[in-house]
């Protein structure tokens, strides 16, 4: 990294806060850049746990980017949640520690046209997979994400539905085995607002339900039970709605 790439990412960053996005500067691992060493010696990092609910207005970004640390920034992460205007983020990702396969397309473009989201733009390439990006008013999910197996893909295809404590790498940010990059043209507008039950119902179309547990469902302090996608008003419409998608096997491209 150097001067050049800090003025860069220090540009991109005011094109996403534009958008609306709570920001994480990243280092080359995705992880929040290093900012220092501490008196222990070990690496000191970007605080990012400070903005999951606090909204970075124009003084306090100010206060951010005017750390000499921006050189060794190497991307950025958007958070998700109410504190970047309801961002919703839903990674199609491959088994953890396969770098040579890749998420077949045809399971997202299902879950775009369950949601009514074909027309977006807001579609990332990521060195593995793909994300979809959306605002959502009204979500509300336990633990703040979804992890569930994807639909009709064994060995650890997964998909996650990122919400409150969550972040996501925008496009130009670097990756140990690529970069994040915009699907089709670069948008000029936020992501789209999405219905909360369609959302759902989109999400269970093309997952798997989680394996049964015989431990009791959690219930909340309001005595209501957390929603779980596939379950009640979303799997009902899901039916309706969605067609049941299984990819074949022969369609998961090795890289």
């Amino acid at each position: 990294m150097s001067v050049e790439s800090a003025k860069q990412y220090r540009q991109l960053a005011t094109k996403y806060r534009g958008y609306g996005f709570n920001l994480v500067p990243l280092g080359s691992d995705k992880r929040p850049a290093m900012t220092g060493i501490a008196t222990s010696g070990g690496i000191m990092r970007f605080r990012w746990d400070d903005w999951q609910q606090t909204k970075q207005t124009d003084p306090l970004w100010a206060q951010i980017k005017k750390h000499e640390w921006w050189v060794d920034v190497a991307g950025l992460g958007g958070v998700c949640g109410p504190v970047s205007g309801d961002m919703v983020c839903i990674d199609f990702d491959t088994p953890k520690d396969r770098t040579d396969l890749v998420f077949p397309f045809e399971l997202l473009e299902r879950f775009l046209q369950c949601v009514g989201l074909t027309d977006s733009l807001w579609i990332v390439d990521t060195p593995r997979g793909g994300y979809v990006w959306a605002r959502c008013a009204g979500l509300e999910i336990e633990k703040g994400k979804f992890d569930r197996p994807a639909l009709g893909l064994d060995g650890g295809y997964h998909i996650e539905l990122r919400w409150t404590g969550h972040y996501a790498a925008l496009p130009e940010s670097q990756h140990p085995n690529g970069v994040y990059q915009w699907r089709n043209d670069e948008p000029l507008t936020p992501p789209p607002a999405v219905d909360r039950d369609a959302l759902l119902t989109a999400y269970a179309a093309v997952t798997k339900e989680p394996e049964a547990k015989t431990a009791p469902a959690s219930v909340h302090a309001n005595g209501n039970t957390p929603h779980t996608p596939g379950q009640g008003y979303a799997a009902r419409r899901s039916a309706k709605s969605c067609r049941v998608f299984a990819p074949h096997p022969a369609i998961v491209m090795m890289r």
